[in-house]
């Protein structure tokens, strides 16, 4: 059964109102009136002076709009696209680590409880699917764990909050932590397309205008890949037109890793299995890579986390 976003009011609203539809270019709509259905849905947005505009503020039902004085504006809400939910288990804890031990000591162990606690799973994903909104995000792209049904736990908590989300179930069939890895490059192979599937099917139901949840094929990052997962995860992509997201030259000790381990760079890795392409956002890419120009992925960068 699909997770049904959050009903409420509907709402009407005039004022000011900025957005950056593309970079460097601000635009700035004076006085105007603003009006959402009860699924949040904008269904209307024109000058609040406009014939139409004072038809609607006129109805006995609209005469109470909320207003936005001078020197008050109104924007569009953050989109976060890289966002690990396990994390807010453990946020601003053994950032003195370096990230492979930071990995072992922490975010294996958090993801692995996560997995094995659906009811700790749904107290952590709901209340930080509230932390987002209460900060003003309304689209994300997760990382989560590598079990199918705490990925979509993870995916109903956002799709009743109302949130865009796309969602990753991590594949990784080579890990530090024995515990915490699939068996098998098959295995992960075919547990990210059951997810992928499972997320699919929580659209049925549900209007098309708010179907808000979308499978992200995640390989977490070279060191837990073997080739054939990688591979395998290129072919699901390119048959299926799935999104994809991974971490690239993230912090140096993984930089290292994967060229002592794969003789390679991180960006060579990834382009020899298909999974570079125009649908891909790796995190990070830090470290001194070749240029993604060539494949026309997006890269998502913090230089100061390198």
């Amino acid at each position: 059964m699909a997770a049904q976003p959050r009903q409420g009011r509907s709402v009407l609203i005039r004022g000011d109102f900025v957005q950056t539809p593309t970079l460097g270019n601000l635009e700035i709509f004076r006085d105007y009136l603003l009006h959402t259905n009860e699924s949040g849905i904008i269904v209307y947005f024109s000058p609040a002076t406009d014939p139409t505009s004072l038809a609607i503020l006129s109805t006995p039902a609209c005469q109470n709009p909320e207003v936005h004085t001078n020197g008050t504006f109104i924007l569009p809400t953050f989109c976060d696209l890289h966002l690990h939910a396990p994390q807010f288990l453990y946020q601003g804890t053994g950032l003195h680590l370096p990230l492979m031990q930071w990995l072992d000591e922490y975010a294996f162990q958090a993801e692995e409880s996560l997995d094995a606690d659906p009811i700790l799973a749904e107290k952590v994903y709901e209340k930080l699917a509230h932390k987002l909104i209460e900060h003003g995000t309304s689209a994300v792209l997760l990382f989560g764990t590598i079990k199918t049904e705490t990925n979509l736990i993870l995916a109903r908590a956002m799709q009743r909050a109302g949130l865009r989300a796309f969602v990753g179930k991590l594949s990784m069939d080579v890990s530090s932590r024995p515990s915490y890895k699939e068996a098998s490059a098959e295995v992960a192979l075919e547990a990210a397309q059951d997810f992928c599937r499972k997320c699919q099917e929580l659209a049925n139901g549900v209007v098309d205008d708010i179907c808000l949840v979308e499978p992200v094929l995640t390989p977490r990052f070279v060191p837990t890949c073997s080739n054939e997962l990688l591979s395998g995860l290129g072919k699901v992509a390119k048959e299926n037109n799935f999104r994809i997201q991974s971490h690239m030259a993230e912090s140096h000790d993984q930089v290292e890793w994967v060229r002592a381990e794969r003789h390679a760079e991180d960006m060579d890795v990834f382009a020899q299995h298909d999974l570079l392409t125009p649908r891909t956002i790796q995190a990070h890419s830090s470290g001194k890579t070749p240029s993604p120009k060539k494949t026309n992925m997006s890269v998502i960068s913090c230089n100061k986390a390198y």
